[in-house]
């Protein structure tokens, strides 16, 4: 399971105070894939990339922000398998929306990681 936070030693720099060490809590990325279950088939959404927690939650607004759900009723269920980075929602909706849609998200500014 992906921790929220991770513990790193850091040197700070202070001009006329010298320097020092400590230790800084840093937030942890990490993938979140996202299932859909209609019953007949499970299709995979995409990967999101989040800070761990309220999976369930981003889940379903990924769902609703790309069209795939409109309302809560659209939702049978979701799971999110204790030590998993898989969510699965159970849902009602028409899953003809997915066509094409799979892919991965990031809260990236659209730099990180562009070769040049």
């Amino acid at each position: 399971m992906t921790r929220p936070v991770a513990i790193r030693s850091l040197t700070r720099v202070r001009p006329g105070q010298g320097r020092d060490t400590d230790q800084d809590l840093l937030a942890v990325e990490a993938p979140l894939s996202v299932l859909i279950d209609d019953g007949r088939q499970r299709t995979p959404l995409g990967v999101l990339m989040r800070t761990p927690g309220h999976d369930e939650d981003l889940a379903l607004g990924a769902l609703f922000s790309e069209g795939v759900i409109d309302r809560p009723e659209d939702v049978a269920g979701v799971s999110n398998e204790p030590d998993t980075l898989v969510v699965t929602v159970t849902a009602s909706a028409d899953l003809s929306a997915l066509t094409g849609r799979v892919a991965t998200s990031t809260s990236a500014c659209g730099l990180c990681g562009r070769l040049e």
